[in-house]
């Protein structure tokens, strides 16, 4: 049985800013963020991406300088139903005609 890993795409970060180990608040979630250095980095993927697996958002630096940040792939959506409520919108029988000319020059 294999183990299946998502990591999302780098972003890189619109301004240069220094970075510590933090916890950002994230609206009402919070996520754990590691800083790596770049040329750590190379000799850790492995390790970074299981990190990024669990939840930890990655910044990858050079020096003080924060380069571009690795963040967990969002859940993808749940699938929608169709159906469900069937009945509750209707749509005219000309809901297909032409407007007037009237809503597209506003004299109406």
């Amino acid at each position: 049985m294999g183990i299946s890993l998502c990591v999302s795409r780098v972003v890189p970060l619109r301004r240069p800013i220094r970075v510590l180990d933090s916890v950002w608040q994230l609206g009402v979630k919070t996520m754990a963020t590691k800083t790596v250095d770049v040329e750590n980095a190379r000799a850790h993927l492995l390790d970074i991406l299981a990190l990024v697996g669990a939840g930890t958002e990655v910044i990858l630096t050079e020096g003080d300088t924060a380069l571009a940040r690795i963040v967990p792939m969002a859940s993808p959506a749940k699938a929608r139903v169709a159906g469900l409520h069937l009945g509750a919108i209707s749509t005219g029988a000309d809901f297909d005609e032409p407007l007037p000319d009237a809503f597209w020059t506003g004299t109406a």
